[in-house]
Protein backbone atom coordinates (compact mmCIF):
# COMPACT_ATOMS: atom_id res chain seq x y z
CA UNK A 1 0.00 0.00 0.00
CA UNK A 2 1.50 3.43 -0.92
CA UNK A 3 1.86 5.63 1.98
CA UNK A 4 0.62 10.02 0.83
CA UNK A 5 2.53 12.47 2.32
CA UNK A 6 1.58 15.81 3.74
CA UNK A 7 3.40 18.30 1.39
CA UNK A 8 3.88 21.97 1.80
CA UNK A 9 3.09 23.34 -1.97
CA UNK A 10 1.87 26.24 -1.42
CA UNK A 11 4.24 28.49 -2.72
CA UNK A 12 6.78 31.34 -1.96
CA UNK A 13 6.07 33.34 0.71
CA UNK A 14 3.58 36.45 -0.10
CA UNK A 15 2.33 33.94 -2.98
CA UNK A 16 -1.77 34.45 -3.06
CA UNK A 17 -3.47 30.90 -3.74
CA UNK A 18 -7.18 29.94 -4.47
CA UNK A 19 -8.20 28.20 -1.50
CA UNK A 20 -11.53 25.61 -2.05
CA UNK A 21 -12.51 25.20 1.59
CA UNK A 22 -13.44 27.47 3.84
CA UNK A 23 -10.04 27.20 6.13
CA UNK A 24 -6.55 28.53 5.47
CA UNK A 25 -3.75 26.09 5.03
CA UNK A 26 -1.17 25.49 7.05
CA UNK A 27 1.59 28.35 6.48
CA UNK A 28 -0.85 30.76 5.15
CA UNK A 29 -3.89 33.34 6.08
CA UNK A 30 -6.83 34.45 4.71
CA UNK A 31 -6.68 37.93 2.86
CA UNK A 32 -9.34 40.31 4.46
CA UNK A 33 -7.03 43.07 5.13
CA UNK A 34 -6.31 41.80 8.37
CA UNK A 35 -3.33 44.05 10.75
CA UNK A 36 -0.63 42.04 11.99
CA UNK A 37 2.49 42.40 14.10
CA UNK A 38 5.72 40.92 12.91
CA UNK A 39 7.83 42.06 16.61
CA UNK A 40 5.75 39.99 18.43
CA UNK A 41 4.76 37.46 16.19
CA UNK A 42 8.43 37.20 14.52
CA UNK A 43 7.13 34.02 11.97
CA UNK A 44 5.17 36.95 10.77
CA UNK A 45 8.45 38.54 9.40
CA UNK A 46 9.74 37.37 6.43
CA UNK A 47 5.95 38.17 5.19
CA UNK A 48 6.49 42.00 6.07
CA UNK A 49 9.83 41.70 4.30
CA UNK A 50 7.96 40.81 0.89
CA UNK A 51 5.20 43.19 1.35
CA UNK A 52 6.05 46.08 3.61
CA UNK A 53 3.12 48.60 4.19
CA UNK A 54 1.80 48.10 0.70
CA UNK A 55 -1.47 47.50 2.07
CA UNK A 56 -1.54 49.38 5.15
CA UNK A 57 0.08 49.70 8.57
CA UNK A 58 3.00 51.52 9.63
CA UNK A 59 5.97 49.63 10.17
CA UNK A 60 6.89 46.07 10.96
CA UNK A 61 4.98 46.43 14.14
CA UNK A 62 1.92 47.17 12.10
CA UNK A 63 1.84 45.77 8.85
CA UNK A 64 -1.67 45.01 6.53
CA UNK A 65 -2.74 42.28 4.20
CA UNK A 66 -4.22 43.02 1.26
CA UNK A 67 -8.38 42.74 1.89
CA UNK A 68 -9.39 40.93 -1.06
CA UNK A 69 -13.26 40.33 -0.47
CA UNK A 70 -14.84 40.70 -3.56
CA UNK A 71 -12.01 41.51 -5.55
CA UNK A 72 -11.10 40.18 -8.60
CA UNK A 73 -7.21 40.37 -8.94
CA UNK A 74 -5.38 41.47 -12.14
CA UNK A 75 -1.68 41.86 -13.31
CA UNK A 76 0.57 44.84 -12.57
CA UNK A 77 0.16 46.68 -16.03
CA UNK A 78 3.96 47.50 -15.79
CA UNK A 79 5.36 44.29 -14.81
CA UNK A 80 8.79 43.89 -16.12
CA UNK A 81 9.27 47.77 -16.16
CA UNK A 82 7.10 48.07 -19.46
CA UNK A 83 3.43 48.97 -19.74
CA UNK A 84 0.88 47.38 -21.35
CA UNK A 85 -2.38 49.70 -21.43
CA UNK A 86 -4.30 47.26 -20.17
CA UNK A 87 -5.34 48.77 -17.08
CA UNK A 88 -4.70 52.60 -17.22
CA UNK A 89 -6.15 55.60 -14.56
CA UNK A 90 -7.80 56.69 -17.88
CA UNK A 91 -10.08 53.60 -18.50
CA UNK A 92 -10.24 51.67 -15.75
CA UNK A 93 -9.64 54.63 -13.43
CA UNK A 94 -6.79 52.80 -11.54
CA UNK A 95 -3.57 53.88 -10.40
CA UNK A 96 -0.15 52.46 -11.86
CA UNK A 97 0.34 51.15 -7.79
CA UNK A 98 0.56 47.70 -6.40
CA UNK A 99 -2.31 47.28 -4.15
CA UNK A 100 -4.20 49.77 -6.08
CA UNK A 101 -8.16 48.81 -6.39
CA UNK A 102 -11.07 50.33 -8.67
CA UNK A 103 -14.02 49.25 -9.96
CA UNK A 104 -17.76 48.66 -8.69
CA UNK A 105 -20.44 46.28 -8.75
CA UNK A 106 -23.15 47.76 -10.62
CA UNK A 107 -23.07 50.85 -12.53
CA UNK A 108 -25.49 53.79 -13.63
CA UNK A 109 -24.23 55.21 -17.34
CA UNK A 110 -24.20 59.18 -17.16
CA UNK A 111 -25.24 60.72 -20.47
CA UNK A 112 -21.51 60.91 -21.50
CA UNK A 113 -21.17 57.33 -20.90
CA UNK A 114 -24.22 56.78 -23.56
CA UNK A 115 -23.50 55.86 -26.33
CA UNK A 116 -24.49 58.53 -29.74
CA UNK A 117 -27.98 58.04 -30.70
CA UNK A 118 -30.76 60.82 -31.80
CA UNK A 119 -34.58 60.09 -31.31
CA UNK A 120 -37.21 60.48 -34.44
CA UNK A 121 -40.45 62.92 -33.62
CA UNK A 122 -42.96 61.62 -35.24
CA UNK A 123 -46.35 63.40 -36.00
CA UNK A 124 -49.72 61.76 -35.08
CA UNK A 125 -52.71 62.33 -37.55
CA UNK A 126 -51.29 60.48 -40.73
CA UNK A 127 -51.34 56.83 -41.52
CA UNK A 128 -49.86 55.22 -38.76
CA UNK A 129 -47.55 58.77 -38.12
CA UNK A 130 -44.95 59.69 -40.52
CA UNK A 131 -42.15 61.37 -39.68
CA UNK A 132 -40.73 65.12 -40.25
CA UNK A 133 -42.00 66.50 -42.26
CA UNK A 134 -45.16 65.14 -43.00
CA UNK A 135 -48.16 67.07 -44.23
CA UNK A 136 -51.41 65.39 -45.54
CA UNK A 137 -52.64 65.87 -48.85
CA UNK A 138 -55.61 68.51 -47.81
CA UNK A 139 -52.54 70.58 -46.97
CA UNK A 140 -54.48 71.54 -44.07
CA UNK A 141 -52.30 69.21 -40.95
CA UNK A 142 -48.72 69.56 -40.76
CA UNK A 143 -46.17 69.34 -38.04
CA UNK A 144 -44.12 72.64 -37.19
CA UNK A 145 -40.25 72.43 -35.38
CA UNK A 146 -40.10 75.56 -33.87
CA UNK A 147 -37.60 76.53 -31.10
CA UNK A 148 -39.15 75.17 -27.98
CA UNK A 149 -40.02 71.73 -29.51
CA UNK A 150 -41.90 70.10 -32.39
CA UNK A 151 -45.80 70.80 -32.48
CA UNK A 152 -48.81 69.57 -34.78
CA UNK A 153 -50.31 72.23 -36.46
CA UNK A 154 -54.39 71.17 -37.85
CA UNK A 155 -54.66 74.64 -39.52
CA UNK A 156 -52.51 77.76 -40.13
CA UNK A 157 -55.43 79.82 -38.55
CA UNK A 158 -55.95 77.69 -35.50
CA UNK A 159 -53.93 76.45 -32.15
CA UNK A 160 -51.46 73.90 -32.05
CA UNK A 161 -51.13 70.43 -30.51
CA UNK A 162 -47.85 69.34 -28.53
CA UNK A 163 -46.40 66.09 -29.81
CA UNK A 164 -43.46 64.96 -27.28
CA UNK A 165 -40.37 62.40 -28.08
CA UNK A 166 -40.91 60.14 -25.23
CA UNK A 167 -37.56 58.78 -22.81
CA UNK A 168 -36.80 55.76 -22.47
CA UNK A 169 -35.04 53.62 -19.90
CA UNK A 170 -34.97 53.58 -16.29
CA UNK A 171 -31.75 54.98 -15.68
CA UNK A 172 -30.74 52.31 -13.34
CA UNK A 173 -27.41 50.60 -12.87
CA UNK A 174 -26.27 47.76 -14.42
CA UNK A 175 -24.48 44.16 -13.02
CA UNK A 176 -21.16 44.55 -14.00
CA UNK A 177 -19.46 41.11 -12.39
CA UNK A 178 -17.67 39.28 -14.46
CA UNK A 179 -18.58 35.63 -14.67
CA UNK A 180 -16.70 34.21 -11.14
CA UNK A 181 -16.31 31.74 -8.97
CA UNK A 182 -15.96 32.49 -5.04
CA UNK A 183 -12.95 31.01 -3.10
CA UNK A 184 -10.63 31.92 -0.37
CA UNK A 185 -7.56 33.70 -0.67
CA UNK A 186 -4.44 33.09 1.00
CA UNK A 187 -1.48 34.53 1.19
CA UNK A 188 1.70 32.31 2.25
CA UNK A 189 3.85 33.38 5.07
CA UNK A 190 6.37 30.43 5.28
Amino acid sequence: MAKILSVHTQGPIGTIIDVAGTVAPTGTLLCYGQTLNASTNPIYQPLYNIIGNTYGGTNNTNFVLPDLRGIVVAGYDSMGGTAANRLTPGGSGMAETIGATAGAETHALSSTEMPSHSHTAQCAGGTGGSTLPWNNTGGNSFCVLNGSGVTFQTNMNTGQQAINVVNTGGGGAHQNTQPTMVMNKAICYI
